[in-house]
């Protein structure tokens, strides 16, 4: 009958009605309010929310100075953030993950300059801010693992000190219709795992030699701006899914069938390519691969191999092995 001593307010009724009439408490340690609401909360309603750990706000804007308030804030989900950023000495230095997905927010958005306190920061998602033209500096997050920038349509530059971030695991740039490169230091990252660029306008992978050795998935589906692929993929040894579906490659670089851990290879669509290099029939991982709607008259005859180690070869009818 008290929800200001609980320790966690998931019912958005109960969670307004906390924090409309003051009743906040050092007891509570998340704060839901997932419905869309467009009202202004000030910074004397999160006085005494002091171990507040989880917020979750939808649409609200935030009010007044909130200098030495919510100290132990690590994840922050403000879902549809407005343009105007109202609150000052907003300071989460704790902050873990920032969720501000279909914000209306951009590169001049007054809240990036009050997060930059956040170094602890791990998880950053802007997607679906499809007001956002140019992302933040990146300088800041020395602990960022992942960049969800996915369906951020407006996007057409990542700032170049993402290059510099040495502890990025996921980057999504997912349906960035607009972006057609990325920081060349997105090449050189030691810890990269996954990097999607699925339907983005991306024209090249910056691939540096000897760099991406834990990259496992790389998926480049319908890029219709990317034609080609780097020569040197053999760096790429962790790679286990390569995704390049409606790319118009013409080529396959022999490199590739030389990776010792790719386990799925995707050319469907690519109606440009003719020919596979031989090398795939080395293959020691590949259990599937995918040629279906291409223009390749007819395959290497290593690629038989793959069937005698139980591998998946699918390919067009009118295809043949040579």
């Amino acid at each position: 009958m008290e929800p200001q001593k609980q320790s966690r307010l998931w019912i958005y009724e109960e969670a307004v009605d906390v924090l409309v009439k003051n009743k906040g408490t050092s007891e509570i340690q998340a704060l839901c309010l997932n419905k869309y609401d467009q009202r202004t909360y000030s910074h004397e309603q999160f006085k005494e929310l002091t171990n507040l750990r989880f917020l979750q706000v939808n649409g609200v804007n935030l009010d007044g100075n909130f200098w030495n308030l919510l100290p132990q804030l690590r994840w922050l989900w403000w879902e549809r953030c407005p343009s105007d950023f109202a609150a000052t000495n907003f300071h989460p230095e704790k902050l873990v993950v920032l969720d501000l997905s279909w914000g209306t927010i951009s590169e001049d958005w007054g809240g990036w300059a009050l997060l930059k306190m956040a170094t602890k920061l791990k998880v950053l998602n802007l997607s679906y801010c499809r007001s956002l033209t140019r992302t933040p500096d990146f300088s800041v997050f020395e602990s960022l693992e992942i960049l969800n920038l996915e369906r951020s349509s407006d996007l057409n530059e990542i700032h170049p000190s993402l290059g510099d971030v040495k502890t990025l695991v996921s980057l999504n740039v997912k349906h960035c219709i607009r972006l057609k490169e990325l920081p060349a230091g997105v090449g050189r990252m030691e810890e990269l795992k996954e990097l999607i660029l699925y339907d983005s306008a991306i024209k090249e992978i910056p691939i540096s030699r000897g760099c991406l050795t834990k990259l496992e998935i790389l998926d480049a589906t319908l890029c219709e701006k990317l034609a080609q692929l780097p020569e040197f993929m053999d760096c790429l040894v962790s790679l286990t899914k390569l995704n390049l579906d409606f790319c118009p490659i013409a080529s396959i670089p022999s490199s590739i069938g030389h990776l010792p851990s790719l386990e799925q290879l995707s050319l469907h669509g690519c109606w440009l390519l003719r020919e596979i290099p031989d090398s795939i029939g080395q293959s020691e991982s590949l259990t599937e691969l995918d040629l279906k709607w291409t223009a390749i008259p007819e395959f290497p005859e290593r690629i038989g191999n793959l069937h005698k180690r139980g591998s998946w070869t699918y390919v067009n009818s009118n295809n043949k092995i040579a």
